[in-house]
């Protein structure tokens, strides 16, 4: 269920950070596999531990605002339970993962002390 607002489109570009742990592993593979296969989107690494604000696993995918409405639209259906975060590339860190982050799914607390604000 989607706990939050649809996120909006008000930057130029955005990172969105899908979570998952041991039991949601193989979900997240098939959805890093297809967006590799059906976007032409920049994919980070798996992680299979913390990194950064991130208290979960996840991985990252870097798009940009012409792409937003189709990937939010693939995302909300594909996901199934996993939480994501959107966030813009404001040149912001600390703002990008606070005020400015959008939510499909449960809202996830950050470690938000490594940026400095």
């Amino acid at each position: 269920m989607n706990s939050s607002p649809r996120p909006i489109n008000n930057y130029e570009s955005y990172h969105a950070h899908v979570y998952f742990n041991d039991s949601t592993e193989s979900l997240a593979q098939q959805i890093y596999t297809s967006i590799d296969k059906e976007f032409n989107f920049d994919l980070g690494r798996i992680h299979l531990k913390p990194v950064g604000p991130h208290t979960q696993w996840m991985f990252q995918v870097a798009f940009t605002a012409n792409d937003f409405e189709t990937f939010i639209n693939w995302l909300e259906s594909n996901r199934q339970d996993l939480s994501i975060l959107i966030h813009p590339l404001s040149g912001d860190n600390y703002q990008d993962h606070s005020e400015h982050a959008q939510w499909l799914g449960q809202k996830l607390e950050l470690d938000l002390k490594i940026f400095e604000h």
